[in-house]
């Protein structure tokens, strides 16, 4: 046991969930060649949490930007007032300067027989009548360009797109996974990093296995404690509560298998 420092292994440092998983991944990969029985079982355990966590980590959503929809709607609002005046004010030109201000007056009364009354329904009903208008627009969209100017069909597309993403109604809902959920496999994954270790550092004291073997194995978890306290030392000047968390990238990748 000569060289042999066991306080390198006799605690997890505070990292992350991907760093965790990181660090079962290179806990396996050290721990490759063991022949020591308990060794093989402990890791294998040790594999088993460390796919879970992994696998919920993966799947919990990232936190995003929360949209306004009020701000959306108001968008929305103006986009189909705008399309809708200049229809009005087409339809309404003397047939001497636009003889075909009658077929603007019929497409407008099409698109709109009641008005803009519908922009002050409840946001998911508002957007499922400017999508009947939407659909009633195929075919015509370039008499309405003709009557109104392109960019205010263009705008009403635009911003109907935009509306119904917004309130969730025409992008796909990816599956969520609270983050409050990986909690408790985070836990169980450390508390297996641990007794892999303590099982390895007590292999070693009652000599089954060899010193240099045990600090091979576990050579990722001794760099880390390494890293996380030449980190603290850069940061003494923060505050004394504050932990130090090690960030590592999170890989898709499942874990190796074991043995």
């Amino acid at each position: 046991m000569n060289g042999f420092d066991a306080s390198l292994y006799d605690a997890i440092p505070q990292t992350t969930a991907a760093g965790i998983v990181a660090l079962v991944r290179s806990m396996i990969v050290a721990g490759k060649g063991t022949k020591y029985e308990p060794a093989i079982k402990a890791l294998k355990r040790l594999r088993t949490k460390g796919e879970t966590l992994r696998e919920l980590h993966a799947k919990v959503t990232p936190v995003q930007e929360k949209v306004d929809t009020r701000v959306v709607d108001n968008a929305m609002d103006r986009a189909w007032q705008a399309l809708e005046r200049r229809l009005s004010l087409y339809a309404d030109l003397s047939p001497e300067f636009a003889n075909d201000a009658a077929e603007a007056a019929e497409i407008h009364h099409m698109l709109f027989p009641n008005g803009m009354a519908f922009l002050s329904l409840p946001y998911a009903q508002q957007w499922a009548e400017g999508e009947a208008i939407v659909h009633r627009m195929h075919g015509i969209e370039e008499k309405i360009d003709r009557f109104a100017g392109a960019p205010f069909l263009a705008q009403v597309r635009a911003c109907h797109v935009n509306y119904g993403v917004a309130l969730g109604i025409t992008k796909p809902k990816p599956e969520k996974v609270a983050i409050e959920s990986i909690v408790e496999p985070l836990r169980e994954t450390r508390g297996a990093l641990m007794t892999y270790s303590r099982l390895l550092v007590a292999a070693v004291e009652n000599e089954d296995l060899e010193a240099k073997a045990v600090q091979t194995a576990l050579l990722p978890l001794a760099e880390l404690r390494i890293k996380v306290r030449s980190m603290k030392k850069k940061k003494e000047t923060k505050a004394a509560d504050k932990q130090t968390v090690v960030d590592e990238p999170a890989s898709p990748e499942p874990l190796p298998n074991v043995g």
